[in-house]
């Protein structure tokens, strides 16, 4: 089942190992219909030839926003399939931490799961006295410029999870974690309902495209 040409990704990825692959011979592997498949680089190259078009493949969430002249609707699963295995394998590390010590750890837990979104997603991230993560929820998921959370919903899903404490964390589809003012008010309204039922918010993370934003580090809250 080898190809037989040496310089196809296949064959770069057995003598070199996957981390000498661009995206787009990863991608080629993943969509190859058999071996003898010459044109699936060159299907690849056309999903992911710009950063725009990576990212419209990282943000994928049907087989239709995937599927390319050339691509089979299985493939187009088999791709998504191994997208969303790669985001909760960048992430799966961090659940076995003994706790999170910094915001950037919170951080790095969960920029793979909203840095691609491209409507604003609100989660819920529930910890146990030693801040080991308990479980995430999606609360509430919005339009390109906003989501509507209640601190209700927000704090059902804590409480059903029994935990200690918890983070909140949404993303800005646009890239940049400056909070808005919506940010800030529900941050105040959050920190203030935690008060009175007993489970504290630890910090409220705003995910940008490869950057972060924490309410703890900047000491508004």
């Amino acid at each position: 089942m080898d190809f037989k040409l040496e310089s196809n990704p296949y064959d770069k990825l057995v003598k070199q190992g996957p981390q000498s692959l661009t995206t787009p011979e990863l991608v080629s592997i993943v969509i190859r219909r058999n071996n003898k498949d010459s044109n699936s680089l060159t299907i690849a190259e056309s999903l992911v030839n710009e950063d725009n078009a990576f990212y419209k493949l990282a943000s994928a969430k049907s087989i239709s926003e995937v599927k390319a002249e050339g691509i089979t609707a299985q493939k187009a699963a088999t791709l998504l399939a191994s997208i969303e295995l790669g985001k909760r394998f960048a992430s799966a590390d961090a659940m076995f931490r003994i706790k999170f010590t910094k915001p950037a750890d919170v951080a790095a837990f969960i920029m793979p799961q909203l840095r691609y979104e491209t409507q604003e997603k609100f989660l819920v991230i529930m910890v146990n006295a030693k801040n080991k993560v308990v479980s995430v929820s999606e609360v509430s998921r919005g339009s390109l410029s906003s989501s509507v959370v209640h601190p209700r919903e927000v704090f059902f899903a804590a409480i059903a999870s029994h935990a200690e404490a918890i983070f909140v964390c949404h993303n800005h589809p646009s890239g940049d974690t400056t909070p808005s003012g919506e940010d800030i008010n529900l941050t105040i309204a959050l920190k203030k309902t935690g008060e009175v039922v007993g489970i504290p918010v630890l910090d409220h993370i705003i995910i940008g495209d490869g950057i972060y934003y924490s309410f703890a580090e900047h000491h508004c809250l």
